[in-house]
């Protein structure tokens, strides 16, 4: 049974049904590159043409439906033609499509109870990573062929999908994957001249020292194809390294699992098929190891408290939105939003009364993200917000001003109406960073002007920001510059209409070495800022 490698954590966004024209990482690179050579990560506005917003709320239930674009139907389509020219060969040639006898009814035992454990882990636990399904359908692949492998896939995916109703599109893609699977192993062991069938199954008895790479070889088959084949419909944009790390540790066990557990079922299979059930236990055992493993990289990136995405997550999904963004040469936008006197409340009612209250603020956000939006918990008080693809900054803004509006409004605890207003930073890609740190810092320093100004929202400016590349190095000139009597006193004369003069102005001038002359709008707001 085939399984996506890449499981959606944190709330991941939909499936793409094709491959990214680059890779994640040159594109990081270049925008470091290009951030570094300018000292700011700031570059032109391009051109404001890409329609709305896209995506999905990252809070939703995490398993999307698929829009059926062209590489996903063809999957299923070649899938059924395989399957079509399986059944018409069995038909034509009196071949029978599962076994008989205590063999087939052991088999069909142990299937269900696969399938009633797949269905009581519940829909968000087996979906995304199980190996019980693969080790079943590549035990039965090097017994009786494909077309019962198949027969087994199908079997676990219908039965499943009908638990899941609302989810069958997805059931129908992941079994059609898992047949392309099926048959890419039976490639492999036809290639080693053996083709078993149900009349005349491989005798593992017969099985030497040379058969283990034979084995080996179907199993990476099925494992590469279906597996590669659900990454390239499925991979998910939010969260790439944690998640890629997490996914291949799950597939190893699968792929242990298969070389481990599939030939130890055919010896049993074809010695006493009556045993065939117990196998069961050690199955279901590597599902919950799958499951543990899976939810211990969820907890990864996943705050605890409100179950939003954290600040490890958030990273890692503002790259892959830059990059995408950066391809289809777009802007994406990020807001912070702090929550103004939460410490009073905190300090008033306590912390527990406090994460109540956060937990509301939570869901409000939920309900207001926009399509495509995407929010995390940083911690404490203070929030994010994604737009993966923004019109406009004048767009991101106008978002960030609902937002706030809706978590400003007030709110019920215990009876008593609490009123919390927030703010909000918003930065925009390209304008004013080029890569996730860069993005990060700029909105905190627009949402912590917002804060000191009261206006609820602010657009990052650099001009107000104190703490860029530049105005730090600048800074660190004036205190050199004043040191070698580089910094001018010049008076200006005030001349009165009958040409008398009334007093001086005392005006401070700084040429700079290597800048030339320095405006003193820059310097002297830069040394009031630093005492």
């Amino acid at each position: 049974m085939a399984c996506s490698p890449w499981d959606r954590t944190a709330g991941g966004t939909s499936g793409r049904g094709g491959a990214r024209r680059r890779t994640v990482h040159r594109g990081r690179a270049r925008r470091r590159g290009r951030a570094a050579a300018d000292g700011r990560g700031a570059t032109q506005p391009v051109p404001e043409h890409t329609p709305g917003l896209t995506g999905a709320d990252p809070d939703a239930d995490t398993e999307r439906h698929l829009s059926w674009p062209a590489l996903p139907a063809a999957v299923v389509a070649a899938a059924g033609f395989v399957l079509g020219a399986g059944f018409y060969r069995a038909f034509t040639g009196g071949h029978a499509l599962f076994p008989s006898g205590r063999a087939g009814w052991a088999l069909a035992v142990l299937t269900g109870i696969i399938v009633g454990h797949l269905v009581m882990l519940g829909r968000s636990r087996w979906w995304g990573g199980t190996g019980s399904g693969a080790a079943l359908t590549l035990a039965v692949l090097l017994l009786y062929g494909w077309v019962p492998a198949g027969m087994v896939s199908l079997t676990v995916v219908v039965l499943v999908g009908i638990a899941r109703r609302n989810r069958w599109r997805q059931g129908v893609l992941h079994g059609a994957v898992d047949l392309l699977g099926i048959g890419a192993g039976a490639l492999v062991l036809g290639a080693f001249g053996s083709v078993p069938s149900v009349e005349s199954p491989a005798d593992p008895h017969n099985w030497t020292l040379y058969t283990a790479p034979q084995v080996a070889l179907v199993a990476a088959a099925y494992l590469a194809v279906s597996r590669v084949l659900l990454w390239y419909l499925h991979a998910p944009r939010p969260g790439l390294p944690t998640v890629a790390r997490t996914a291949l540790v799950r597939q190893g066990l699968v792929a242990v699992a298969l070389l481990g557990i599939a030939p130890l079922v055919c010896v049993v299979a074809a010695a006493k098929p009556i045993l065939l059930p117990l196998f069961s236990i050690p199955l279901i055992a590597l599902d919950s190891t799958l499951w543990i493993a899976r939810a211990r990289a969820e907890e990864q990136l996943r705050d605890p408290l409100t179950g939003l995405p954290n600040r490890q997550w958030l990273l890692e999904r503002i790259w892959t939105a830059l990059d995408d963004a950066e391809r289809i040469d777009a802007r994406a936008a990020l807001m912070l939003i702090d929550l103004d006197r939460f410490r009073s409340v905190n300090d008033t009612l306590g912390h527990l009364a406090g994460d109540r209250l956060l937990l509301q603020i939570a869901d409000r956000l939920r309900v207001a993200l926009p399509r495509g939006a995407e929010a995390a918990r940083l911690g404490g008080d203070e929030f994010a917000v994604l737009l993966p693809v923004a019109d406009s900054t004048t767009s991101a803004t106008r978002v960030a001003r609902n937002l706030v509006t809706w978590l400003s409004s007030p709110l019920d605890l215990d009876g008593l109406t609490l009123v919390l207003e927030a703010s909000a930073g918003v930065a925009v890609f390209p304008d004013h960073a080029l890569d996730a740190e860069g993005l990060l810092r700029r909105a905190d320093v627009a949402m912590y002007q917002a804060k000191r100004d009261r206006t609820g929202v602010e657009v990052y400016e650099s001009k107000r920001d104190s703490n860029t590349p530049d105005r730090l190095g600048l800074l660190g000139d004036l205190r050199r510059a004043l040191d070698a009597h580089e910094v001018e006193l010049h008076y200006q004369p005030k001349v009165r209409f009958d040409g008398q003069v009334a007093g001086l102005e005392a005006l401070v001038r700084w040429v700079h070495p290597e800048r030339g002359k320095v405006p003193p709008d820059e310097f002297i707001a830069i040394a009031e800022s630093s005492g």
